[in-house]
């Protein structure tokens, strides 16, 4: 056996307000709509989450009967409408109007009337044809992604508790705006989106989550009859949908817990490992007078999965590092934490001789400096603690 000084650990940290590593309960579902348990990674991943088609009837927009124009102000200088032969008619310009300087224009070419723009809700003018052409189909099926539910592990009480849901909802109806709805329109989405929100986002069959979005889809997007008209159903559809997705998203991953972090934690406790057959935790409880030290042989460090990279020459460290990460989890308040190391850096500092049960000394006299005093012994309670200083 060989006894190795623990320098440094390196890998991920994230810490949260819930415990989303737990795994599922005993006979409970390892896989949800959107979601299914990696045992490897100890987390929810995200599963493919099934398309839906949902048929949005469109309101019908009376057709325009007048062709596009421009304004015409009633009055013209110098001319007069004669509404019952429908034709403008040359007159005399007034005094006020001579002195003016004021002279007579063109004949105008439009009778007097507002403005007739060549887009109209759920009409377009079509130049080529002169005659004015529907731009919605009503009944239009849309065929969109939804946003996936929270995960399994999301506890909705504390949500309600910890997450300022108005915050939250300002941002939601501001992704609305920039999407293209006009701040009425975005208003009736985010109200009506609040009756649905719990439903949408803690479905756990697919079958549940189609048809409230469904529904979700038929109630709203009736009255977004600007937004049909200049956006066209896909686009209000799209715009929604990421909308809603921006909020359960939101929620999901940034109050429910932060994003990984890259640490390296330099050891702080005279931490000890011994190997490499299987990596057991150490601490040196003693010392001869001679300044022998003694080690103990504490719990294993938590994983198999370990690969052993020696250094190359004289006071070069070596590293042991995991496949895949190995992980530790723990609660330090008010966080849950959860590490996922990825190697750590190790001296070497001799062969180690068995004396007893868990206890051993270096082969080749004092080659450890520091630590325990000559002639010291720690007691048996301090001889395997704190070798999770960070949790």
């Amino acid at each position: 056996m060989r006894l190795y000084r623990l320098i440094s650990r390196t890998g991920q940290v994230r810490k949260g307000l819930t415990p989303w590593f737990e795994p599922p309960a005993p006979g409970a579902p390892m896989r949800y709509h959107g979601w299914v348990w990696d045992p490897g990674l100890r987390e929810w991943v995200a599963a493919p989450v099934a398309r839906i088609v949902a048929v949005i009837q469109q309101p019908k927009f009376p057709k325009p009967q007048v062709t596009p124009r421009p304004a015409q102000p009633f009055y013209v200088v110098g001319w007069w409408w004669n509404a019952r032969a429908e034709e403008w008619e040359e007159i005399p310009l007034t005094p006020e109007e001579i002195s003016e300087g004021r002279r007579r224009g063109r004949k105008p070419q439009w009778p007097p009337g507002p403005e007739v723009l060549a887009q109209q809700p759920g009409w377009s003018w079509s130049y080529e044809n002169r005659q004015w052409v529907a731009t919605i189909v009503f009944g239009t099926p849309v065929n969109f992604e939804p946003p996936r539910p929270f995960r399994p592990d999301i506890s909705f009480a504390g949500i309600t508790v910890l997450t300022p849901i108005e915050r939250e909802w300002t941002h939601f109806l501001t992704s609305l705006i920039n999407a293209g709805l006009n701040p009425t329109e975005a208003r009736r989405v985010a109200d009506g989106m609040r009756k649905h929100f719990w439903e949408l986002s803690k479905a756990r069959r697919q079958i549940a989550h189609t048809d409230v979005w469904r529904n979700y889809m038929q109630a709203n997007a009736t009255g977004l009859n600007e937004s049909l008209n200049r956006m066209g159903a896909v686009a209000v559809v799209i715009a929604m949908t990421a909308a809603i997705g921006y909020l359960i998203g939101t929620i999901a991953e940034r109050l429910a817990f932060g994003r990984d972090e890259h640490v390296t934690l330099v050891e702080k406790q005279r931490t000890y490992l011994i190997g490499p057959d299987y990596w057991k935790y150490s601490r040196m409880i003693g010392r001869t007078r001679l300044g022998v030290p003694y080690y103990s042989e504490c719990e294993e460090i938590g994983t198999t999965y370990v690969r052993l990279k020696r250094g190359y020459g004289a006071g070069d460290i070596d590293i042991i590092d995991f496949l895949g990460g190995f992980l530790e989890t723990g609660y330090v308040f008010p966080y849950f934490y959860k590490y996922r190391w990825f190697y750590w850096t190790l001296s070497y500092v001799g062969m180690l001789s068995h004396q007893g049960a868990g206890l051993y000394s270096l082969r080749k006299g004092n080659r450890d400096r520091g630590g325990v005093q000559f002639g010291r012994m720690l007691p048996s309670t301090s001889w395997c603690t704190d070798f999770h200083w960070y949790l």
